[in-house]
């Protein structure tokens, strides 16, 4: 891929330690501080979130190491997966074709190893898709879906005004998704064979703080919203998104 591509860069993926992990910090709160931010709010020993950190693995929706930004832009994901590929539709979609049959394959030859379905999470949209689409028993157990850590990472120690003040974009997720989210992280829980000291509410904890600028968000984006279906040629949803 890498011959036919350029100098587009395939991605490492696997155990925690890896550098595609080392470098990344949205695998880095799925692997081990979601986990210790369960710690330190009494939801989970120390001895059991050791064993909710050991042996996660990633495999990214795209193989390559993308930018996320450019000359202080944030770019647009699929367009930058694009260009790598030579701006080719074509390739673009026989190399995720390709990409997709190696998670597939990985997935299965870590079943036969452990001689047990492989617990797998869906994060973020692209993420959830190719769980769904290619996660599939005996080789592997869909425990559920979660948003992507960057809406999770914003939120953290009221961040979400620090991020305002940048003219950053801020994820506006329902409190209910967040629930279900913490749900998710449970029922991992309880197919690790991990005992929970109380409901875990860590994802709920990153929202708390941020309550009533939150709040006041919710309310811009409603208005926007409106204004968008009365309107929608001349409004913008610019610096937002679900």
């Amino acid at each position: 891929i890498v011959g036919r591509l350029g100098a587009a860069k395939l991605k490492v993926f696997g155990h925690v330690g890896d550098k595609f992990q080392v470098d990344q910090r949205c695998p880095a709160f799925l692997s081990t501080r979601v986990w210790e931010w369960s710690v330190a709010s009494g939801y989970l020993s120390d001895a059991d979130a050791a064993t909710l950190m050991e042996g996660n693995g990633f495999f990214d929706h795209k193989p390559f190491v993308q930018d996320v930004s450019r000359g202080g832009k944030r770019l647009d994901v699929a367009a930058e997966f694009l260009r790598l590929c030579g701006g080719d539709a074509d390739k673009r979609d026989e190399v995720l074709a390709a990409h997709h049959d190696v998670a597939a394959l990985w997935l299965q030859a870590i079943a036969a190893i452990r001689g047990a379905p492989v617990l797998v999470v869906g994060v973020g949209v692209d993420g959830s898709k190719l769980a769904e689409e290619r996660c599939a028993a005996p080789h592997a157990h869909l425990v559920g879906k979660i948003l992507h850590p960057e809406n999770y990472l914003t939120m953290r120690g009221g961040g979400i005004q620090e991020a305002l003040d940048r003219g950053d974009a801020v994820a506006l997720v329902s409190v209910a998704r967040v629930k279900r989210d913490t749900h998710v992280l449970e029922t991992l829980c309880a197919h690790a064979g991990v005992t929970t000291l109380g409901r875990i509410e860590t994802l709920l904890d990153l929202l708390r703080p941020n309550s009533e600028v939150y709040a006041q968000l919710r309310e811009e984006m409603s208005a926007r919203t409106t204004a968008a279906n009365a309107d929608p040629a001349s409004q913008s949803r610019k610096g937002f998104f679900e």
